[in-house]
């Protein structure tokens, strides 16, 4: 548990703030209330003792000089703010105008800075504005920040939080991550939660926000706990892509360096020595070489040797249901996988990976060539070649270009590049886009794989992006002429494949030296909302809907097998569940059934399941059942002990309609 030397080890020191802090001065007194305080703290005998405790720095001061003495008022109005406050709860009958202003703010935190102070031992500095704690929370890793400081819009925020940008994102004063907990009684939307992060470049695992009804002492013990256990790998992490980012600077350093100590005459000798011979342009070769140096310099950089070993070691960290699930390293594989280099006017130049596509258009051939082409297609290599078309119309057909195929260049790079003759046959792999979609979400369900002979493929359009699935038929060999794939208007340039994935494909075609090991491509995730059904003794049906406008319930990984689907249930959603199920039954006896599920997702640290083919898990032991549906229906929530699980934007439309 969060004991206080375990948790002194994460840090000493907490900030919060709140506008509920603001400086108090005496016109915020009402004189009635001072003199019922007065009356009280002369009659029970309390002032002695609060001369000791609280006005400890003003000595010789009696109550009836308080009213006048602003600094000891202010003193009074700290102490009744601290952990300590419940010493002497006369202070609040001094403040209860005052409270009435900003008590809405602070009494929730009242739980919070208790905890804090008595039960971890921890200093807690209060402040009403970021600008005022600034300097306490350079030095301090654990901070509480309330959204809407001094009321205002979401959109007042963020462009107040944009002036802190640099003090939010930066380190604490040893180097360490900062956590952040931004706290309101009513948070904003998902959208608003991200542009705070992305302002304040905060990572997910460093952030929380949370509703200030839930700071209550037993969600405060264990989220606490969670955090401090999980900070251990949160600084390894941190560590490594801090080293990274070290060996991405320090390389760049290096090979600009080496570019600047570049003379032309190493140019000449180049050209005259190699490049003459193989034909290959400056542009090209010295793109290539220093990409490649870069890389080099990088993965041998020293800044990475110590934190590559500590980051291996991380624990699982469980996903926030407030915060939509990222892909991004997905997204950066699938852009290792394919670069986009602009065609420029004139000649075009041909090179290996290169992956084309014929322009959809109707042209005409011969019949007699249909059957020919037919006969060549029980062979596994074919020849396309421009053919002729007779004025005769009545011997000819028309045939629709199939868009969704693409070709895959083969040929040696050096052959391609010397290539002179039109007629040079390209050697190509076929492929084709077996799906399209605007987001990776989309492409879930569908059964596309990623790997084993299909990459993904990240497409501009316009301002937007949508993502293409193609499988490549690596027996599937065709040629295609040097001149028709030169001619723009037959052949369009999507993209040109990575060299390592592009011999991949080469070598499986050929079955020459076998396969080459690619990196691992990770899995994408998308966001679910729930539901949970069971039936009561008297055969009615109830079903409880996780709030989907407040978080997201689980989320869904896809792997690189068509069976690979896990689905994992975020902290929000057990505490939710929990929660939902006892409210239901209130003093009644729980269903055993249900109490069993519920105290498994209590009890369970991380709750996931891995979604086979046509089969549903059981929730536990042989008990209810996982139901994944494509599409929100209400109709469709009906097996006792049911926990049904379905696209997040699903659920967050139906809540709303």
């Amino acid at each position: 548990m969060c004991d206080r030397e375990y948790f002194k080890k994460f840090t000493n020191k907490a900030v919060i703030v709140d506008d509920g802090y603001r400086d108090v001065n005496l016109t915020m007194i009402d004189g009635s209330d001072f003199q019922e305080f007065f009356e009280h703290v002369t009659d029970a005998g309390h002032w002695e003792h609060m001369q000791r405790d609280v006005f400890s720095n003003y000595p010789g001061l009696q109550p009836e000089g308080l009213i006048e003495h602003e600094g000891a008022i202010r003193t009074a109005w700290d102490y009744f703010n601290s952990g300590s406050s419940s010493k002497y709860p006369c202070l609040e009958i001094m403040f209860r105008t005052l409270l009435i202003d900003v008590g809405a703010s602070t009494a929730p935190l009242r739980p919070l800075v208790d905890y804090l102070e008595n039960n971890l031992g921890l200093e807690v500095k209060r402040f009403s504005s970021v600008d005022a704690a600034s300097d306490e929370i350079k030095s301090c890793r654990l901070v509480f920040l309330d959204f809407y400081l001094s009321a205002g819009t979401a959109e007042d925020m963020l462009q107040k939080i944009e002036r802190h940008q640099a003090l939010l994102s930066s380190k604490v004063d040893d180097g360490s991550p900062r956590f952040v907990y931004l706290m309101s009684t009513q948070l904003p939307g998902k959208p608003i939660l991200e542009r705070f992060r992305k302002i304040t470049n905060i990572r997910e695992a460093l952030f929380s926000p949370v509703n200030k009804d839930l700071l209550k002492s037993d969600w405060i013990k264990s989220e606490l706990a969670l955090r401090a256990d999980r900070y251990p790998d949160v600084v390894k992490v941190e560590s490594f892509l801090m080293a990274f980012e070290g060996a991405v600077e320090s390389s760049s350093k290096s090979l600009m360096k080496d570019i600047r100590d570049l003379e032309l005459h190493d140019l000449s000798v180049l050209d005259s020595m190699r490049l003459y011979k193989e034909q290959e342009t400056y542009a090209e070769y010295l793109g290539w070489l220093f990409s490649e140096a870069l890389a080099a310099k990088i993965r041998n950089s020293s800044c990475l040797q110590g934190a590559r070993s500590s980051v291996n070691n991380i624990k699982f960290t469980p996903f926030s249901g407030l915060l939509e699930p990222r892909s991004l390293l997905f997204k950066l594989y699938s852009e290792i996988a394919f670069s986009y280099p602009e065609e420029v006017p004139g000649v075009r130049a041909i090179h290996f990976g290169d992956v084309f596509y014929q322009k959809s258009h109707a042209r005409s051939l011969k019949k007699s060539d249909l059957s020919n082409r037919a006969a060549l297609k029980r062979n596994k290599v074919k020849k396309w070649t421009g053919v002729q078309c007779r004025e005769d119309e009545s011997s000819c057909v028309s045939v629709k270009q199939d868009t969704d195929q693409v070709f895959l260049v083969i040929s040696p790079a050096c052959d391609l590049i010397r290539c002179a003759s039109d007629t040079y046959q390209v050697t190509c792999v076929r492929g084709k886009v077996e799906h399209s979609a605007p987001r990776l979400a989309d492409l879930f369900d569908q059964k596309h794989v990623f790997g084993e002979n299909k990459h993904l493929m990240r497409v501009e359009v316009g301002s937007d992006e949508k993502y293409e699935v193609i499988n490549w038929t690596p027996k599937d060999i065709i040629t295609i002429s040097f001149g028709d794939l030169r001619n723009m208007r037959s052949y369009g340039k999507k993209a040109r494949m990575n060299e390592l994935f592009c011999h991949e494909i080469k070598e499986e075609a050929l079955r020459v030296l076998g396969r080459v090991g690619v990196p691992v491509d990770p899995s994408f995730s998308i966001p679910l909302g729930a539901a949970f059904n069971f039936k009561m003794t008297d055969g009615s049906l109830v079903k409880l809907v996780a709030p989907s406008s407040q978080f997201v319930s689980a989320v869904r990984l896809a792997g690189n097998k068509i069976n690979e689907r896990k689905i994992i249930f975020t902290q929000e959603f057990k505490s939710w569940f929990v929660s939902a199920v006892r409210d239901h039954f209130g003093q009644r006896n729980m269903l055993k059934n249900v109490a069993a599920i519920a105290g498994f997702f209590d009890q369970s640290s991380n709750v996931e399941f891995n979604l086979e083919k046509k089969q549903e898990p059981a929730l536990l032991n042989g008990m209810g059942k996982l139901i994944y549906l494509n599409q929100y229906s209400d109709d469709q929530l009906v097996v006792d002990l049911g926990l049904y699980v379905f696209p997040w934007e699903e659920a967050v439309q139906a809540v709303a309609s």
